[in-house]
Order: C-alpha cells, then sequence, then structure tokens
C-alpha cells in the first residue's frame, strides 16, 4: 500500500514572498513612526517651555511686578530662585523677565534648544543646543 502524504506546508518561494512584502512594509512604516515621535518630542519640549513662561509671568504678577526677575536652570533644577511646575525640567536655561513684564525664555536638554525672544510671543525649538542663548536684545526694524 502506498502511503499518501498529506503534509500541506509553503515553499520556499511563498516564505521568500512574505519576507519581501513585510520588508517593504517596514521600510515604509519605520522612518514614518519615528518622525512622529521626534515631532511629538519636540512639540513636548516646546509645551514644557510655554508652562515655564506662564508660571514665571504668573509669579511675577503675584509678586507685584517690582524690577526684573531671573531663573536659572542648571542640570535639571533651579539655582536661587525657583518656579512652582510640574513635571521635569529642562536640563538647562533662563529665563528674564524686565520691569513691564516681558519674557525671555532660553532652556535646553539634550536634544532641543528652546528660545523666545523678549519682543516675541513664540517659542521657537530647534534641535542647535549648543547656540542656545538667552536673547533679550531690541530686534532690528526694516
Amino acid at each position: 500500500m502506498i502511503k499518501k502524504n498529506n503534509k500541506r506546508a509553503f515553499t520556499m518561494i511563498e516564505l521568500l514572498a512574505v519576507i519581501v512584502v513585510l520588508t517593504v512594509i517596514l521600510v515604509i512604516a519605520v522612518p514614518r513612526i519615528l518622525g512622529a515621535v521626534e515631532a511629538s518630542d519636540k512639540e513636548s519640549f516646546r509645551i514644557t517651555g510655554e508652562n515655564l513662561v506662564k508660571e514665571a509671568l504668573n509669579q511675577h504678577i503675584q509678586e507685584g511686578m517690582n524690577g526684573e526677575k531671573h531663573y536659572i536652570i542648571e542640570d535639571g533644577v533651579f539655582a536661587g530662585d525657583s518656579l512652582n511646575v510640574n513635571g521635569m525640567l529642562p536640563d538647562n536655561g533662563e529665563i528674564f523677565i524686565d520691569e513691564e513684564g516681558k519674557l525671555a525664555l532660553s532652556i535646553s536638554n539634550e536634544k532641543w534648544c528652546a528660545k523666545k525672544n523678549i519682543f516675541s510671543e513664540e517659542i521657537i525649538v530647534n534641535g542647535d543646543i549648543f547656540d542656545c542663548e538667552l536673547d533679550t536684545s531690541i530686534p532690528s526694524t526694516c
């Protein structure tokens, strides 16, 4: 009697085809996922800057807006005067408020630099952590 082999299996070509399809999907998906994670991380750092700005202005108003105020962040903690903020602080930074309540901000971590000029409302985040200096200068006009 002849025994019939009923085992069904994938051929080598079918397995290679599946591997090729999965590789193509990964090549397309991974950069998009990493880009989304990067954008989220950048936006989170910008929001940290916004929260520091809001708290610094609130505290300045509560203290009667008396003169200039300077906050320094070193190694993730405030050096000297501090602000009551939740969450992690950036690694380093400065917050400056002038007599009129105008605020400049410069904060950085190992990846991002966030800056706000004293005459701007916008916080700009970029990857240039080596040029993350506080800018309190008056902008030039055309």
